[in-house]
């Protein structure tokens, strides 16, 4: 799994919370936790790498108004 691979993870689990509408995305769903940790184990602890994931966790994903 690349880094791209776990991206498109955290767009599964805003498809789960049914932030994303694109239902391609949807396999499985993680945690936050869950995420953080394959990420770690992905990229063999790199802290740069768990921190990209941690911020992306906490971006809000933008919605329609209409």
């Amino acid at each position: 799994m690349h880094i791209t691979g776990l991206y498109l993870v955290s767009q599964r689990r805003y498809k789960r919370t049914s932030l994303c509408k694109n239902r391609q995305t949807v396999f499985f769903s993680f945690n936050p936790a869950e995420l953080s940790e394959v990420l770690v184990q992905h990229v063999a602890g790199s802290g740069i790498a768990f921190l990209w994931e941690q911020q992306l966790l906490n971006t809000p994903v933008p919605r329609n108004a209409g």
